[in-house]
């Protein structure tokens, strides 16, 4: 089986890179780990997280959950899932989103293409950190400076 592995990042000025790399097999590791096929650097996801088998004919793909988290499938929590590339599908570790579709170009026939992509993590997100910083539990500077103006005085 032959998969074309896409992997989409963005700058810090927000301009997107795609990162194309053949993989042949018909069996893929995903995880954490830098051995497996698809490397997935988010804590969240196990160093070994899911296996993906392709049937000998390559109608079908099986993913299967090796440690003891689980992964969405569509929206749906799973552990083990079968499904037919040809139709698509949407997995998501952790922060991670793997898309599934047949390859699309010239040379590409038979292929399975997998697009790797990060979900952006939202403003309120960014909120709830700011709530633990130590500003929100210290007074301001011109407060400070003002305590040791009137205690000059």
């Amino acid at each position: 089986m032959s998969f074309i592995l896409r992997t989409i990042d963005f700058t810090a000025t927000g301009r997107e890179i795609v990162r194309e790399k053949p993989i042949e097999g018909a069996e893929l590791t995903i995880g954490r780990a830098t051995t497996n096929a698809i490397v997935l650097a988010d804590l969240s996801v196990e160093q070994h997280h899911a296996t993906l088998i392709a049937d000998p004919a390559g109608k079908r793909l099986t993913m299967t959950a090796t440690g003891s988290r689980g992964f969405l499938y569509d929206g749906r929590e799973n552990t083990q899932i079968a499904f037919n590339p040809a139709s698509g599908g949407e997995f998501v570790f952790g922060t991670y989103r793997l898309q599934f579709a047949p390859a699309a170009g010239e040379g590409q026939e038979g292929k399975i293409a997998i697009t790797v992509s990060r979900e952006e993590k939202g403003a309120g997100a960014r909120d709830a950190v700011r709530a633990f910083a130590l500003s929100s539990a210290l007074p301001g500077k011109r407060q400070l400076l003002l305590r040791r103006y009137r205690a000059a005085i």
